[in-house]
């Protein structure tokens, strides 16, 4: 997957694969997050939007 991609393009000092893995993978976990957070704000009524 993208970790044994990762791997290798780091051993074989492939520049632009390294960035962008490292894009995809930093978005995911931005989206993962920010998924977390909307989905406990809706499980949990005592979470409120903060202004």
């Amino acid at each position: 997957g993208m970790g044994l991609l990762l791997v290798n393009a780091v051993g074989t000092r492939d520049y632009p694969v390294i960035m962008g893995a490292t894009l995809v993978i930093g978005i995911c976990v931005i989206l993962v997050n920010l998924l977390t957070d909307i989905v406990y704000a809706i499980v949990d009524p005592r979470i409120q939007v903060s202004r």
